[in-house]
């Protein structure tokens, strides 16, 4: 990760503030975009998560499913949708 230095003629301390503050926004946008890809379904997938499913003999199409109400629901990528089905 690389985080951009404040300039040089800053006082020390308020350098020291500003990149604490760069690293703990990078940190909350880094968790925000994490999706992970998996080769076959969770074991114990958790109430409203969403996966990333490359393929699984329970699961007919690659893509995004969230796992609602104790099944499997493919969320509709394509433009205009969103919607788990």
């Amino acid at each position: 990760m690389f985080i951009e230095q404040p300039p040089e003629d800053l006082p020390e301390h308020i350098k020291s503030y500003i990149n604490r503050m760069f690293r703990e926004i990078q940190t909350s946008i880094d968790g925000v975009n994490a999706i992970v890809i998996r080769d076959q379904v969770p074991d114990r997938p958790r109430e409203g998560t969403i996966y990333y499913l490359r393929e699984d003999l329970d699961i007919a199409v690659e893509g995004y499913y969230a796992w609602l109400n104790d099944a499997w629901h493919k969320i509709d990528t394509t433009e205009g949708g969103g919607s788990p089905t």
